[in-house]
């Protein structure tokens, strides 16, 4: 709601800031009590989007992180968006985004430096929903950690990952990688034996539970 202290002329007036208390002009009164930013002043508006660095402080001022749900809510009304609204955007790789600025960070990284103070080599979707950033789907990965918890290939054939048909003879062969190299675990008459076998391996080379699924 606009709160006018002193009208300027038929349609210009002086009013106070509804978030910072501070007095702007404005040149139209019936404009701005129209739009969601006109109750505010220039320096309001503008908020984070002036912001020049990605740090906590900067993330606890603008937004609120909740931890449960995963969501991301601005504190302020501001260019970028509206007070106790969704924060997040889609991005075309299925995560989601934050706009601090002029640049979109991925929330889920944003997470930990809101909880932590610290930004890890990668975060890993352990449920593999890229938009669940619910702080304990979220955990700190090496690039190595983060590919032994991957969802299942699109060009899986059997259904089992680390199994495929061994065309020649008709069998089952099992595989798992291991820093960069693919490690032949044998071959099978049955699905099930295969499936079995790489089920091992799993749990040898400490892959994720949730690889594969």
């Amino acid at each position: 709601m606009l709160k006018i202290i002193e009208n300027i002329g038929k349609r210009g007036a002086l009013c106070e800031c509804l978030q910072c208390q501070s007095v702007f002009k404005i040149k139209c009164k019936y404009t701005s009590k129209k739009s969601y930013l006109g109750c505010i002043c220039t320096d309001c508006k503008n908020g984070i989007v002036n912001v020049t660095e990605l740090s906590q402080i900067a993330l606890k001022k603008w937004f609120t992180y909740n931890p449960v749900t995963g969501h991301w809510i601005y504190n302020f009304t501001t260019r970028s968006g509206k007070a106790n609204e969704d924060a997040t955007s889609n991005h075309s790789s299925g995560y989601r985004t934050i706009r601090v600025g002029s640049i979109d960070y991925l929330a889920h990284r944003c997470a930990f430096l809101y909880m932590e103070n610290y930004l890890p080599d990668q975060v890993d979707h352990i449920d593999h929903d890229k938009s669940n950033n619910s702080w304990n789907n979220l955990r700190p990965v090496s690039p190595r950690e983060n590919s032994m918890n991957c969802t299942k290939s699109v060009n899986n054939s059997t259904g089992i990952t680390g199994v495929a048909l061994h065309v020649p003879t008709g069998k089952y062969r099992a595989y798992i990688n291991d820093k960069g190299k693919q490690i032949h675990l044998g071959l099978y008459p049955t699905l099930q034996e295969a499936q079995e076998v790489r089920e091992k391996a799993n749990v040898r080379f400490k892959y994720h539970t949730n690889h594969g699924k």
